[in-house]
């Protein structure tokens, strides 16, 4: 690690062995001379003024988390013994998945989103006369579970009111968990004077409920609020926001038969929808009922019903195969009067 150099001339009786910086580049050289000669040799290091990194250990965070390394820290991993630290630049080169930046506080380290595995960045120190090392600081980033995505329910509407009859309907949108590839279930809850109503395990993203259940007495009206959990068998996630409902009331027929007590028009289910959707409403009485589906314009653009329904509770459907994308509005007309009710096709 030495390269030999000899001063030819007369230095008789010379003893001298010592270590100084012979050439002035920064290192230690060897300088040495024997008694009686008449040269004097010396070696010089054939090293870089030693700047050096020493072993840097290995560091880590949790899955989309951080790290900050100090100058501080980063600076008791390097030798200097020529040049201080604040005159030392430290750069940062990144990883496949891990990201280094340099700041005036020190090192910030991230990595992709949702990773999580072993990678490692490339750090290098310069000094003033452009001396450089390099070495890797190696990096773990620890896996943790992702929630559920978030979702928002959809029908029936917040603060609508229902009439349909047995069932009602509830759906909302899916929530996913794409990034560790979990199954996600749902557990329906509804609130009703207080006391809550649990269904859980449901696999898909609607659920029916007999009207009966919606109510404590199905003679008067009631008011729920109804969500949604989403699990995925680690963590949950509650749907964006509750709905409330209003479920309107049934009166009996001397058959004893549940019948609603006014015109309505009840759940539109799927609503957005593709391409075929079912439109459900209720009679007090027996009625002429005539159901149309309108434009933007108030244009009639299909005629759904068009004769003498007896009272109770009944449906129909409508294909809008043909019909372009867009919101229509399900127009309901019974006993000289009218309910009215939108409803968006997407293609």
């Amino acid at each position: 690690d030495f390269t030999e150099h000899t001063i030819a001339g007369d230095f008789d009786f010379a003893i001298s062995v010592y270590a100084a910086d012979i050439d002035g580049d920064g290192d230690m050289d060897v300088l040495g001379a024997a008694a009686g000669a008449d040269d004097i040799t010396w070696w010089e290091s054939d090293l870089d003024p030693w700047l050096r990194w020493l072993a840097l250990p290995d560091t880590g965070f949790v899955e989309d988390g951080s790290l900050s390394l100090s100058l501080e820290y980063l600076y008791d991993h390097i030798f200097s013994p020529v040049f201080p630290d604040s005159s030392l630049v430290i750069s940062v080169e990144d990883g496949e998945h891990v990201f280094g930046e340099m700041g005036d506080e020190g090192l910030t380290i991230t990595a992709d989103q949702d990773w999580n595995g072993i990678d490692s960045l490339m750090l290098t120190v310069t000094d003033p006369d452009e001396n450089s090392d390099s070495t890797y600081q190696h990096v773990i980033v620890v896996p943790v579970n992702d929630l559920p995505s978030a979702f928002g329910l959809l029908e029936p509407a917040n603060n609508s009111e229902v009439a349909d009859y047995p069932l009602v309907t509830f759906g909302w949108e899916e929530s996913a968990d794409e990034a560790d590839d979990d199954t996600v279930t749902y557990d329906f809850v509804m609130t009703i004077d207080l006391d809550d109503h649990w269904y859980t395990g449901i696999e898909g993203t609607s659920f029916e409920i007999n009207r009966e259940d919606l109510s404590i007495d199905p003679n008067q009206e009631t008011s729920l609020v109804w969500g949604v959990w989403a699990h995925d068998g680690t963590d949950s996630i509650f749907a964006n926001e509750p709905f409330s409902l209003t479920v309107a009331p049934l009166s009996v027929s001397e058959h004893g038969v549940l019948l609603p007590t006014e015109l309505s028009l009840g759940q539109i289910y799927p609503n957005p929808f593709n391409s075929t959707t079912s439109i459900s409403f209720g009679l007090p009485k027996r009625s002429t009922v005539r159901i149309n589906v309108l434009d933007l314009y108030g244009r009639t653009v299909v005629t759904l019903a068009d004769r003498d329904y007896e009272a109770g509770f009944h449906s129909v459907t409508w294909d809008a195969v043909g019909f372009p994308t867009g919101v229509y509005f399900v127009r309901l007309k019974a006993s000289d009067q009218l309910v009215t009710q939108k409803v968006m096709l997407i293609r």
